[in-house]
């Protein structure tokens, strides 16, 4: 659920690079299948949105699924990275968005399909909601979403009066509550066709991968 110490700066040789976007094929690979369990394919979905992105790990993956991404994340130097590996593929259906702002966030267009994987883990309960919320709203009616968050976690517990920024150089994992989660579903209008325990748990934690469809436009809840 954290980072592989594998692919560290400094430590990726020719064998781990490949093992690393090896793993983000892995990642698209289940989004399609738990698609096609459903009947559905990417190609379907014109537009697919990926929240937090990083350096292009399961990005490279889905532009070859979907006819169109739109990588998003809040790091530059990452998206940096993650466009020279895109157009060194030769991946050109793919748009990096900084979401350096409100405004960036406000200006991404509309989509058919959302793609998100170990990015809202890292953002506090409080603001993982906002963004979750923000983004199920901007889905298009009848869309899909896969997404892979931390639903539970031992001895966790958040307090925005308290909580301290996490250490230069490090990740905090948090835990967003499965029933606040569903709560956020709910209002959007999202039903879960899969909600899986996933391979990013360990016994201190729990992860979960889901497969959202949004209900038609006038057909909600």
């Amino acid at each position: 659920i954290v980072p592989d110490d594998r692919f560290r700066a400094g430590r990726i040789d020719a064998a781990t690079l490949a093992a690393f976007w090896e793993s983000g094929k892995s990642e698209a690979d289940q989004c399609e299948t738990m698609l096609r369990r459903h009947n559905m394919v990417p190609g379907a979905f014109r537009t697919c949105l990926e929240f937090g992105c990083g350096v292009g790990r399961v990005t490279r993956a889905l532009a070859g699924r979907f006819p169109r991404v739109i990588a998003t994340d809040i790091s530059t130097s990452h998206l940096e990275i993650a466009r020279r590996a895109l157009d060194e593929a030769g991946l050109i259906a793919v748009n990096t968005v900084l979401l350096s702002s409100n405004a960036a966030f406000e200006a991404l267009p509309r989509f058919e399909a959302l793609v998100s994987v170990q990015a809202l883990q890292y953002l506090p309960p409080p603001v993982a909601r906002h963004f979750l919320e923000r983004l199920l709203e901007r889905l298009k009616p009848e869309g899909v979403a896969y997404i892979q968050l931390c639903t539970g976690q031992l001895g966790y517990a958040y307090d925005p009066q308290t909580a301290a920024p996490p250490a230069p150089g490090s990740l905090e994992v948090h835990a967003f509550p499965q029933d606040a989660l569903f709560e956020v579903l709910d209002a959007a209008e999202c039903v879960a066709l899969e909600f899986r325990e996933d391979h990013h748990s360990s016994p201190q934690r729990l992860s979960n991968t889901l497969l959202l469809r949004k209900l038609p436009a006038g057909r909600g809840r």
